[in-house]
């Protein structure tokens, strides 16, 4: 490299004689010239390989499970859709996301750009974005968000549809504007069908693509069309059974449109399944993770030492962060004896909620009340179930396995001294826990496998794939599962979860994750989804809401169709050697939950530490 510098030439001029006929005392001047010269300086160039280049530039998400079974199905609608293999973070945007970590539920503006309601909230009125485009640069606008409305009314088992329910019609207000008009009062139409509240919302797919599509069996894969075609920053590049691989595109339509300063930094976006914690755990050690889904606390300190870049939500204990999906254990009503709500009661007897906490949760957790999670919004509400006495007339949380056994004998069943298990009528008390392949859910299983056997119950765990569960649960196809009961964040949302109106047909299939898949029946099960639908007609902020969920909760502890565990903790790390400003409680702008759509907003936050 060539610097330029000052050279200092000194020129003394001496013997200037100024008469002619007597010499005179020489004048000595100095004179400084400044000349600019060029000089080699050699200056250290950083060499980086094409590889860390490429690791620059690339931000590694980690998927929670083994192999990924038909890694070509694109289908958001179909039985065994994914939603944890970067198709809903980075290609599939949703219309609103709900801001859990904000003080008033912020709620998102993103392909929508407006949700209103009228006086009596009978007529909701949702308006799109202007400018919004399919990554194949059509027009994303109310024709695509109308025909994928109807596709769904059209089709009730499609999956991650909405109910829609009390919607009487939908029309085309405008270019840009669908208005639903429903058959009655329901404040909470919007948020419940259009709003990212957990891992996905509604989801808005290309008439283009779709109208000659059946919905059902369409795969939405073909790379020589450029399929999946949705409106995301991201599009698909590769895809296998354990890796997907998205690259940014450049013509996303939210900076032309104004909705964002500028494209996500990151070029390309990879999800990968490693597969045990352990792997997992070493590969983000060795830099080869940006994030992972969840860990337990033992691997996420070993993690610490390891890797000094490694960042969670807290910084001390408890590190994790609170899942507002309360873990419960739930039964299937239509099998014997799980249909009897004394055999229930004994099942709850039995769990030592203590040692779930102190070991699956590593101290990390607290009990689940209900199956509400500890968000101030509900917070209320569990205060007033506590002060009213209904833990007490019901006690949920008493763990004695004594008065477990004794139920069972009093039922007619007789232990087998030879197996340490229950008979009656020569057949053996047996239970299967069905369950997806994820560390916390493993764990708690596990013990709860250990404590069931302990009171002569011969249970077992069943891990199934994801699309397999999921499948089994909308299905009736188990004894009992270990799972969790999401949704927004309102009491109503959550309690609606049991209600009748979602009970299925005999042989049908549930309408959706948290729609009674217990299959809930009877007077109790009426009488309580009577009131629910009451908190219907209610302003969720009304003072009479309260009542309404004493009053509902008393015909739920009545029959507990399902048992509330654990308030649930994720212990989610990141690794800072490539990429900063991840949500922290330091920095809370959203949810850490990459498994969410609400990674969305985390791709457009994500700062690269090498430029």
């Amino acid at each position: 490299m060539k610097k330029l510098f000052p050279l200092m030439t000194v020129l003394i001029l001496i013997s200037l004689v100024l008469g002619a006929c007597q010499p005179a005392d020489p004048e000595i001047v100095t004179v400084v010239e400044t000349v600019e010269v060029e000089v080699e300086v050699p200056v250290e160039v950083e060499t980086v390989d094409e590889a860390e280049l490429e690791r620059r530039k690339t931000v590694i998400f980690d998927i929670d499970e083994g192999s990924v079974v038909d890694p070509e199905l694109w289908n958001p609608y179909a039985a065994g859709r994914r939603i944890e293999q970067g198709f809903f973070q980075a290609m599939i945007e949703p219309l609103f996301i709900l801001n859990l970590e904000s003080a008033t539920g912020e709620v998102i503006n993103w392909l929508g750009e407006s949700m209103t309601y009228n006086d009596d909230a009978t007529v909701w009125t949702v308006k799109l974005r202007e400018g919004i485009k399919w990554s194949d640069g059509e027009i994303l606008n109310a024709d695509d968000f109308l025909f994928t409305v109807n596709m769904g009314l059209d089709n009730p088992d499609l999956r991650g549809m909405p109910g829609f329910d009390n919607l009487e019609s939908v029309e085309k207000v405008d270019d840009l504007t669908l208005q639903f008009n429903l058959t009655g009062t329901d404040y909470r139409f919007g948020y419940t069908n259009f709003t990212v509240t957990s891992t996905s919302s509604f989801m808005i797919s290309p008439e283009h693509i779709w109208a000659d599509k059946d919905p059902v069996t369409f795969t939405n894969y073909d790379p020589d069309q450029g399929w999946p075609v949705y409106s995301g920053p991201y599009l698909l590049d590769s895809v296998s059974e354990t890796e997907f691989s998205f690259v940014r595109d450049d013509n996303w339509w939210g900076v032309e449109a104004g909705f964002m300063d500028d494209l996500p930094k990151p070029e390309k976006l990879i999800w990968v399944a490693y597969g045990s914690e352990e792997t997992r755990t070493t590969a983000m050690a060795k830099n080869q993770l940006d994030s992972l889904m969840g860990v337990n606390l033992g691997s996420y300190l070993a993690l610490k030492q390891m890797n000094g870049t490694t960042i969670a939500w807290h910084q001390e204990l408890p590190y994790a962060w609170t899942d507002p999906c309360a873990r419960n254990f739930h039964f299937n009503l239509t099998r014997e004896p799980w249909n009897d709500v004394d055999i229930r009661r004994a099942v709850n007897n039995a769990i030592d909620r203590d040692q779930i906490l102190d070991i699956a949760y590593e101290g990390m957790s607290s009990i689940s009340p209900h199956w509400l999670p500890t968000y101030g919004v509900f917070n209320p509400y569990i205060t007033a179930a506590e002060e009213s006495g209904l833990y007490d007339k019901y006690p949920v949380f008493d763990y004695d396995p004594d008065a477990a056994k004794a139920i069972f004998e009093g039922k007619g069943y007789v232990m087998n001294a030879e197996t340490g298990y229950y008979e009656k009528d020569g057949k053996e008390l047996t239970m299967t826990i069905a369950n997806f392949d994820a560390t916390e859910m493993n764990s708690a299983v596990s013990l709860l496998v250990e404590q069931f056997q302990a009171v002569g119950i011969n249970a077992e765990e069943d891990i199934q794939p994801i699309p397999a569960f999921i499948e089994n649960l909308t299905n009736a196809g188990f004894d009992t599962y270990y799972f969790f009961v999401c949704g927004p964040i309102d009491v109503w949302a959550k309690m609606d979860a049991f209600s009748t109106r979602h009970l299925p047909a005999e042989g049908e299939a549930s309408s959706g994750f948290y729609a009674n898949t217990q299959r809930w029946s009877g007077e109790n099960a009426e009488a309580y989804s009577e009131v629910v639908a009451k908190m219907v007609d209610t302003p969720p902020d009304a003072p009479e809401m309260q009542a309404l969920f004493l009053e509902a909760m008393e015909y739920w502890m009545a029959d507990m169709p399902a048992l509330p565990i654990a308030q649930a903790t994720k212990l989610v790390p990141f690794d800072e050697s490539y990429w900063t400003n991840w949500p922290t409680t330091d920095n809370p702008y959203i949810q850490p939950a990459t498994w969410w759509q609400v990674t969305h907003v985390i791709l457009h936050e994500l700062e690269p530490v090498n430029p």
